[in-house]
């Protein structure tokens, strides 16, 4: 199994640089996982698209129901986010030097693919 963020969800779906070949380590990959959260943020991807303009309507609705369709088909394995998985983002954040930057949902892809 392999874990992605919605970054890298989102490009197997919309074409993006890199795209190409992402699709192509997924489809010898097998199985793929990520974080419950994902979910929202690769909607939230599609979304900034049409809003920004890079992507029409049709083309937005077209994505947003085959990712659905895809999730209830069980393409993409989805981990829960429980309460461990926070205090473990929590604390992992509290041990980064202030040089680091790391945004919230960054740091808790990071805890659940370990």
């Amino acid at each position: 199994m392999i874990y992605l963020d919605a970054a890298y969800i989102a490009k197997f779906y919309v074409e993006e640089p890199e795209s190409e070949r992402v699709r192509a380590h997924l489809d010898a990959a097998g199985a793929v996982g990520s974080c419950v959260h994902a979910r929202v943020e690769v909607m939230s991807v599609f979304h900034r698209k049409l809003r920004e303009g890079l992507m029409p309507q049709a083309e937005f609705e077209h994505f947003c129901q085959q990712f659905q369709a895809d999730c209830a088909a069980g393409l993409w394995m989805w981990f829960p986010m429980q309460d461990g998985l926070i205090v473990e983002s929590c604390r992992r954040i509290g041990l980064l030097p202030p040089s680091v930057f790391l945004r919230s949902s960054d740091a808790i892809h990071l805890t659940c693919a370990v």
